[in-house]
């Protein structure tokens, strides 16, 4: 009997406790409609593609390498003279040959002897080789953008009960983003266009006489018909005069230089333009704050319905130039997509049907992938958001 009256005086009292919507007394109204700006922030991660390299040639000149001259030559030519034939007469040969030296400055006396107070010359031949060289080097783009925007909203929220001073019921809302994300011009790739010239210098020891080259007197392009130029030392010794100082056998060597002709640059952009619709329904558990006030308490589920619009270009421009190609790309999407919001908001009474509200908040929205061709963006919608509105009880 006690256990019963127990249980019986229990249940009246949480009956008490508990006011429905419909029974609730002293409210100037059930539901309540409010709008405002909350501030929140929309990102993206951001790629592009580096284009490929622009074509280019060669654009070779130039002998080359083309060698030393030696007994099995009936000519070389080189870029300031030429070497043969050989000097063979009457089947005696000694080493030397004949050829065209086309200035004076190729000529340089040393101060080795061959015979009596005659010095050897050293005779320099040179040819070129000459080619564009080009260096392509890929930096392709990837960074973020984020924008931070206010975003209006509408809400309606109904009271269906209470229990003591905390009241439960739904939030609903709707809110409406807009944001436009840009990676900025950016820079993809280089192509830098090098001239090389390879340059080849052949030196011989070089025999001359008064009447020959070396002589004051001679004319350039100088044939050389008295004076020889020497393509085998060891043969040369066989018919030495005395006194004469072996001469060094001929020699080769090159150097490279670089000149810089022109030079190209890569560049491109990626641009978002972000329209998100927020549909929110969640459960409410709101409490009031002395006479005039409320602080509630919102978690559920949102609808976001988001519409991507992006737009990708890129070009290779010559450096202080024109462009010499350009190309863009371009996607446009909607998604549907469900996250969470979590709302906390505190309202004041400013008259008995007119309030302010103020809330901070977050808002969870997956991820949403965009492809545009050469470009591609990651949109991030998830943010902390902050808001102030007014509304009406009604």
């Amino acid at each position: 009997m006690n256990k019963l009256f127990f249980s019986i005086a229990a249940a009246g009292m949480l009956s008490s406790a508990i006011t429905y919507a419909g029974d609730a007394a002293g409210n100037a109204g059930q539901w309540r409609i409010s709008g405002g700006a909350a501030i929140r922030t929309i990102k993206a991660d951001q790629h592009i593609n580096a284009p490929a390299a622009l074509p280019t040639s060669r654009n070779l000149s130039g002998k080359g390498d083309v060698g030393l001259f030696t007994i099995n030559d009936s000519q070389i030519i080189y870029d300031d003279g030429s070497l043969g034939p050989i000097y063979n007469y009457y089947g005696t040969i000694d080493g030397t040959c004949y050829g065209t030296i086309n200035n004076r400055s190729q000529l340089v006396e040393t101060d080795r002897p061959y015979s009596g107070s005659a010095n050897f010359y050293q005779l320099s031949f040179h040819t070129t080789r000459s080619e564009d060289i080009t260096t392509y080097k890929a930096t392709p783009y990837d960074g973020d953008d984020e924008e931070s925007v206010i975003a209006p909203f509408v809400q309606a929220r109904r009271n269906l009960g209470n229990f003591g001073r905390v009241q439960y019921g739904v939030l609903a809302g709707y809110s409406l983003v807009k944001s436009e994300l840009s990676s900025g011009t950016r820079l993809l790739a280089t192509e830098n266009v090098d001239r090389q010239t390879k340059t080849y210098t052949y030196k011989y020891d070089h025999v001359a006489s008064a009447s020959g080259a070396s002589s004051p007197n001679a004319q350039f392009p100088y044939t050389d018909y008295y004076s020889w130029t020497v393509y085998d030392p060891a043969v040369l010794d066989q018919y030495s005069w005395a006194g004469v100082t072996t001469a060094f056998a001929p020699r080769q060597s090159d150097s490279t230089s670089y000149r810089r002709r022109t030079s190209y640059e890569a560049t491109g952009c990626v641009e978002s333009d972000v329209m998100l619709h927020e549909i929110m329904l969640a459960p409410e558990c709101v409490m009031d704050v002395m006479n005039r006030g409320r602080v509630g308490l919102a978690i559920g589920p949102t609808i976001n319905i988001v519409d991507v619009s992006t737009d990708a270009s890129r070009k290779w421009t010559q450096v202080g130039g024109d462009t010499l190609v350009s190309e863009t790309a371009s996607d446009d999407s909607t998604e549907v997509k469900v996250g969470i919001g979590v709302d906390v908001s505190a309202q004041i009474d400013i008259t008995k049907r007119i309030f302010g509200q103020v809330g901070i908040g977050y808002r969870y929205v997956p991820s949403i992938d965009i492809d545009a061709g050469f470009a591609s963006s990651e949109i991030d919608a998830s943010s902390f958001q902050g808001s102030v509105g007014v509304g009406v009880i009604l």
